[in-house]
């Protein structure tokens, strides 16, 4: 057999003493089957509310689960009743964790991770006080959006913690770009906010949902806990460059990587380094060398109209290209208006 934590079904007269309140009734009944099964009666209302579980689609019978700990007498005797539980042992966190992993101790999946959540803390206050800080984890099968699509299956690939595939620029995005459905779902299972902040940030973003609140919260918090501040504050950073909310010193601060899938889908063209290294007229480079723009002509007009920026900046006919304007060494980003971008590559 496995170990499992005390439990069992929820009855209609739990729901019936909890009045039609489930996660009541689900208290009610973790200490119903305590008592039943080990002669342990946990006081519901100092019951903390550790996990809830659901069983994966294909078993044959699909049922939720909800785990809770309790503090107990130092002195309470275990009194197992001989048909569900046949054998019971009070065991350090620590120690049930390292023998279940060298196979000695066998535990469901549920109970496993229940167990590695736990072992942080050294005390039942310690424990107490910060898992009530926290919302209980829901964990599903398989988690999916709104739209009825698989979590984590981007048209751009995986979501993964690496923060090579995808970068932290796409990483943030991904969390940024969520639907407001979806982002009062991820904001409860994917960040550690506590319960009343969360709340709290569900009902303003109700209130304004055009300042996408949930979004950058998540974002934000998601970001910062899988790589770090500083990837944080680069891909905020690089997500208001296409908003001409930078400048140009934001700009030559990306990685090739950043940059790339920053400017993604915006036409390129290759200018060769020893060309660059020569000079290049701003007529000639928006033209000639680039075909950015159709013509000499087309070229001075824009010029003329200070319409053309590179790198961000503003410059006109008499600006001449050199190799202080690469962005990491290989990349010119060329501007027209507001939203015309062109990026010339250095070969």
């Amino acid at each position: 057999g496995l170990w499992v934590f005390p439990g069992g079904a929820l009855e209609e007269s739990d729901i019936a003493s909890a009045k039609g309140d489930i996660a009541l009734a689900a208290r009610i009944a973790a200490a119903r089957e305590a008592e039943e099964e080990c002669g342990l009666r946990p006081d519901t209302e100092n019951m903390v509310h550790l996990s809830h579980w659901t069983t994966p689609v294909v078993e044959p019978k699909r049922f939720e689960t909800w785990i809770y700990a309790a503090p107990l007498a130092e002195d309470i005797e275990v009194a197992i009743d001989g048909s569900e539980i046949h054998d019971f042992a009070w065991i350090r966190v620590e120690d049930a964790v390292a023998q279940h992993e060298a196979g000695e101790f066998g535990m469901l999946p549920p109970t496993y991770i229940t167990l590695l959540s736990l072992r942080r803390y050294a005390t039942t206050a310690e424990m107490t006080a910060g898992e009530n800080e926290i919302p209980a984890p829901y964990v599903f099968p398989v988690f999916t959006k709104a739209e009825g699509t698989k979590f984590g299956k981007p048209e751009g690939g995986n979501v993964w913690l690496d923060k090579t595939r995808p970068s932290p620029y796409k990483f943030y995005q991904y969390w940024l770009n969520a639907s407001d459905e979806d982002a009062e779902n991820y904001i409860k299972i994917f960040t550690l906010l506590n319960k009343v902040t969360i709340e709290g940030l569900i009902v303003q973003h109700q209130e304004n949902p055009h300042m996408r609140l949930l979004q950058k919260t998540i974002a934000e918090e998601v970001t910062r806990m899988v790589h770090s501040e500083e990837d944080l504050q680069k891909a905020i950073q690089a997500s208001q460059i296409l908003f001409g909310r930078s400048t140009a010193e934001d700009l030559r601060n990306l990685d090739r990587q950043t940059f790339l899938e920053v400017f993604e889908g915006v036409p390129q063209s290759e200018i060769s380094r020893s060309d660059l290294n020569n000079g290049i007229d701003m007529i000639a480079l928006l033209a000639s060398h680039t075909s950015f723009l159709k013509s000499n002509g087309e070229a001075r007009r824009a010029l003329s109209e200070n319409s053309i920026s590179v790198n961000k900046t503003k410059v006109n006919e008499s600006y001449a290209i050199g190799s202080s304007d690469l962005i990491d060494d290989q990349y010119i980003l060329l501007q027209r208006g507001k939203k015309n971008y062109f990026i010339v590559k250095v070969v």
